[in-house]
C-alpha cells in the first residue's frame, strides 16, 4: 500500500496539468521511489492524475461518458448494430474495471480504440435516423 499512498501524495504537487502523459508517473514517482524496474503504477486512474492532472482526467471521463451515453441510446433501438452496441458497452465496462489494477485504458494502444469508439458514438448520434 505504500506504493499507492506515495502515488496519491504526488498528485497535489501538480494537480491540474500533471507531470507529462505517459512518462510523468514513471519519472516522477517511480524514480523517486527507486522503482524504475516497474513499467507502470498498475492503476490507470492514478496514472492519469499524475501524468495529465485533473484536466487530463476530465477529458478522459467526458469522452467515456459521452461515448457510453450515445452507444447506450443507440443500443435501445432495434437495428443492425444493436448487438455491436451492447458488446461495446460490455467492453467499456470491463476496461473501466480492469483499469483499477492496470494501465490498460489510457496508456495502452487500446486507448486509441476508445477514442475511435467515441467518434463512432458521435456518428451514431448524428445519423441516428439512418439505421
Amino acid at each position: 500500500m505504500a506504493f499507492f499512498d506515495y502515488a496519491l501524495k504526488t498528485i497535489p504537487e501538480s494537480p491540474y496539468i500533471g507531470y507529462g502523459y505517459g512518462i510523468g508517473p514513471r519519472y516522477k514517482m517511480l524514480a523517486e521511489m527507486d522503482l524504475m524496474r516497474i513499467s507502470s503504477l498498475h492503476n490507470a486512474w492514478i496514472e492519469v492524475l499524475i501524468g495529465t492532472g485533473f484536466i487530463g482526467l476530465l477529458f478522459i471521463l467526458i469522452s467515456i461518458i459521452i461515448s457510453v451515453k450515445n452507444v447506450f441510446i443507440a443500443s435501445l433501438r432495434k437495428n443492425k448494430l444493436q448487438k455491436f452496441n451492447i458488446e461495446y458497452l460490455g467492453v467499456v465496462l470491463s476496461m473501466l474495471i480492469r483499469s483499477l489494477a492496470s494501465s490498460g485504458i489510457v496508456l495502452h494502444p487500446g486507448f486509441l480504440g476508445l477514442v475511435t469508439l467515441v467518434v463512432y458514438s458521435y456518428i451514431l448520434k448524428k445519423n441516428s435516423n439512418i439505421l
